[in-house]
């Protein structure tokens, strides 16, 4: 079962969220377009205070391997976040606005904010872009004491693809460090988990490999089993159908393998891009829902 969240009335403004559910389940350029531009303006005014930001940190050699950092004023969690984008785009800093909102909103409300570039496909296929997640997290684990974020409580967060690539890095114990994940808690938000089937949807397949047997041993979804990190796992009321389908398919995997998830939520009123172009705009259902998660999980 998957928990319906709905707390439109906290901070959405009433045609934001008319126009969002005008849009309904369709998600192409087009409605990335007009979901930006009725956040817009709500992030701009989103106050940025104590927050300091450090741009195009290097964490690898490539040249996609860059973060952006968004300090807090006393030490405290940190987030990574891993955009999405299909699997063959997408980018930290999608423009003046996004993401720099989600590393603004974390940092005013006391974690250490990263926000990641990674390898994409066609150039780089499975895992890189997971390994470049182990990569992020073995810079946190080292230099987050640095910018006043705690080491021992490291989160990931992930939207779309990158939350594909988020369980492709929890559910690989190979790419993990001997000590395990490093990581206390992992939020999956409106990922595709399934590199196989009509529904899967070209880039993660492309991802994955030309091989069926190698996109269905790789894939999230198979290897569920490993899963060893609390998570929590999203899906919004308007994303389309086949991120809804992914996402019911994980959690049942997760809990046919014993591995029942923290917390299982859909949200009313978002559509696939919403769930993170909300974050400070003072519609904070799902930034909420992300922070309770990690206040009830970092320790210390």
């Amino acid at each position: 079962m998957i928990e319906e969240i709905d707390h439109l009335q906290d901070g959405a403004p009433a045609d934001v969220l008319r126009a969002v559910a005008d849009m309904g389940t369709r998600f192409d350029h087009g409605v990335l377009k007009r979901t930006a531009a009725l956040y817009a303006p709500l992030v701009r005014a989103q106050p940025r205070d104590g927050v300091s930001i450090l741009r195009d940190l290097a964490y690898g050699n490539d040249e996609r391997h860059r973060i952006d950092v968004f300090r807090p004023t006393a030490k405290g969690p940190v987030i990574i976040f891993v955009h999405g984008g299909g699997f063959v785009a997408g980018d930290k800093n999608v423009d003046a606005d996004f993401y720099s909102n989600i590393g603004v909103y974390f940092a005013r409300r006391g974690c250490l904010a990263v926000t990641m570039n990674y390898r994409r496909a066609p150039q780089h296929l499975w895992p890189a872009a997971a390994e470049d997640v182990a990569s992020v997290v073995a810079w946190a684990r080292a230099h987050a004491a640095e910018h006043n974020g705690d080491p021992d409580n490291i989160f990931l967060f992930g939207q779309s693809a990158g939350a594909c690539h988020v369980a492709g890095y929890l559910f690989s114990p190979g790419l993990q460090p001997p000590d395990g994940s490093g990581v206390r808690g992992g939020v999956l938000m409106s990922g595709v988990y399934r590199a196989f089937g009509p529904d899967a949807g070209p880039g993660i397949s492309v991802y994955f490999g030309e091989g069926e047997a190698a996109r269905r041993a790789e894939c999230p979804i198979a290897k569920a089993a490993w899963a060893r990190t609390p998570l929590l796992v999203g899906v919004m009321e308007f994303d389309p159908s086949n991120i809804s389908v992914h996402t019911t398919e994980l959690v049942e995997a997760l809990r046919n393998a014993g591995r029942e998830p923290a917390g299982a939520l859909r949200f009313a009123g978002h559509n696939h891009a919403s769930t993170v172009y909300s974050l400070g705009s003072g519609q904070d259902d799902v930034g909420e829902a992300i922070m309770r998660f990690v206040s009830g999980r970092a320790q210390g």
